[in-house]
């Protein structure tokens, strides 16, 4: 599964490569009901696998313009919510791989899913490798900034999956 919460450029061009099924995080549903939106993305994804989805994407990134009206503290929201989507789907789901977009949601899908030490392993490109919690080799994740990876990352990334 793919989580994307950066608006960089590059994670922009990401997102518009990866031919799968795209489910948004909506700061709009997040800003009514955060459990309920979790929620709903959760079973989005729940569906997309159970009609064959190989990798499913999860997506806040949004493009310059579409950010100048968003209300104070939807960044922190988006991120905590990106997180509880990632735990679930690792929970709930069985999801084992893990491409994470952005720094900060980076930071939140690994306090999320409670990790406190991770291995190195091989690289999907430059900047980019993927990591195994320490406690659990069954899971690897990849955590990257917004501009770094090819544009398409979220299709190549998994070759290089351990």
């Amino acid at each position: 599964m793919i989580v994307s919460g950066s608006c960089s450029q590059r994670t922009q061009e990401q997102v518009a490569a990866f031919t799968g099924p795209v489910v948004p995080l909506e700061p709009a549903a997040l800003a009514r009901d955060v459990d309920a939106a979790v929620a709903a993305v959760v079973d989005a994804v729940r569906t997309a696998y159970a009609r064959g989805a190989r990798t499913v994407l999860v997506s806040s990134t949004a493009a310059t313009n579409a950010r100048a009206d968003v209300p104070p503290g939807t960044a922190a929201r988006l991120e905590s919510a990106a997180g509880a989507v990632a735990a679930a789907a690792v929970r709930e789901l069985g999801v084992r791989r893990l491409l994470v977009a952005g720094g900060e949601t980076s930071g939140a899908v690994v306090a999320a899913l409670g990790l406190a030490a991770l291995r190195v392993g091989p690289s999907a490109g430059p900047g980019v490798p993927w990591l195994v919690p320490a406690a659990d080799d069954s899971l690897a994740l990849l955590l990257k900034s917004g501009n770094f990876g090819a544009v398409d990352l979220f299709t190549t990334a998994w070759e290089e999956c351990p």
